[in-house]
């Protein structure tokens, strides 16, 4: 025969513990982070494609941190025209003036790249100096098409858990970097890596 067992140490198949729920919770919370953490700069990419391609620049605005991205930009910009400058004038006593006339007279290629149009040049492939001239309506066309088809076939890499780095190819052999930084739960392009 079967023994009886107290009413008092009977479980219920249908009640749990509420630190099981707790923990399952917690979890799921977690998991829901990572997943998101990893997915995030992703959606970022192809929020920012579709508004490059819609000429959003409220929307490019949004996936774009520009204060970032122009302290990004300058600083590449003046440290290019500073070693070129050294190769050219080498010890000439007037190195230092030269270098920074430069640096001052490339305040407004860095203001025409920390644009929605001049990010978009940027990401095509055109050159720095192209950047500072008008475009024909072609071109502009042209890369309409060009930006998001190299957003598309970009390759990704997290550098650490708040920055992601995607690498564009929109020409051959030209690579272009974007840094992608989490703030808060937030993603946002924050940097550029120029080509040489």
């Amino acid at each position: 025969m079967s023994e009886r067992v107290p009413a008092n140490q009977v479980r219920s198949p249908n009640k749990r513990s509420p630190a099981l729920f707790l923990l399952l919770m917690l979890v799921g919370s977690l998991l829901g982070l990572c997943v998101y953490i990893a997915v995030g700069p992703l959606l970022l990419m192809r929020r920012f494609g579709e508004s490059l391609s819609a000429r959003d620049a409220a929307a490019i605005a949004q996936c774009v941190d520009f204060p970032k991205l122009r302290d990004s930009i300058k600083e590449q910009v003046n440290s290019s025209v500073k070693a070129r400058s050294n190769s050219l004038l080498g010890d000439n006593p007037l190195a230092a003036l030269a270098t920074g006339l430069a640096a001052s007279l490339s305040e407004p290629l860095v203001d025409s790249l920390v644009t929605p149009a001049g990010l978009e040049k940027l990401l095509a492939g055109e050159q720095l100096l192209a950047t500072l001239g008008t475009s024909s309506t072609d071109t502009a066309a042209s890369r309409a098409v060009a930006v998001p088809e190299a957003i598309a076939h970009a390759s990704y890499s997290f550098r650490s858990p708040s920055e992601f780095v995607v690498t564009l190819e929109p020409k051959p052999k030209l690579l272009v970097e974007l840094v992608v930084e989490r703030t808060g739960l937030s993603w946002r392009i924050s940097g550029v890596k120029l080509p040489e």
